[in-house]
């Protein structure tokens, strides 16, 4: 039972190196996100300096960060970046949502 538990933490470890951790912040203007200029970021490796660039041109309050082959939620969240990335990490593209 604990080889399970030590195997669970390895892999979010391991998902946790890949991209950085969600990120949220308390914008002035409620955390509408915005894409307008966004494609600028498009093909960057993904870092948490990126993160914060991110957070800052789109006014988005969190990021959730889509892998390849990563099932997400269909929910709209209008104060939320969604970021898509590529098998090297690379930012693919970048929705609100």
């Amino acid at each position: 039972m604990r080889s399970f538990a030590l195997l669970g933490l390895v892999f979010c470890a391991a998902c946790a190196a890949k991209s950085p951790m969600p990120l949220r912040h308390a914008p002035a203007d409620g955390g509408q996100c915005r894409t307008t200029g966004l494609e600028v970021f498009r093909g960057q490796a993904v870092d948490q300096a990126l993160a914060i660039r991110l957070v800052n041109a789109s006014g988005a309050k969190t990021i959730r960060w889509v892998a390849p082959g990563t099932a997400v939620t269909m929910d709209f969240s209008p104060t939320r970046l969604t970021v898509r990335t590529d098998a090297q990490n690379r930012v693919e593209s970048l929705s609100c949502g």
